[in-house]
């Protein structure tokens, strides 16, 4: 999985499959050297093959349930390469 940070810069995240919001946002967190008082959120486009191509499906990661979904997608996707998108909120 790869996630693109605020900067931009592109990043390797390896997520064991079980893992929940928390931990998730937490790695993410450090990986960017974020105070642990930064609210950021995720959220990441589905593969071309599963979206209609003229009109993308951007999804918001909310919960455990959304965590759970990113990675069962993330594992399906070419080499489980998927963009993981950091904004502010």
């Amino acid at each position: 999985m790869e996630y693109r940070p605020l900067t931009l810069t592109r990043r390797t995240l390896e997520l064991p499959f079980d893992s929940t919001y928390s931990q998730m946002k937490s790695c993410v967190g450090k990986k960017l050297k974020l105070s642990p008082h930064y609210d950021f959120g995720m959220s990441y486009q589905l593969p071309l093959s599963s979206s209609d191509k003229n009109k993308p499906v951007v999804v918001e990661i909310h919960d455990d349930e959304d965590v759970e979904i990113f990675l069962d997608i993330a594992n399906k996707a070419s080499h489980g390469l998927l963009t993981l998108y950091i904004f502010r909120v």
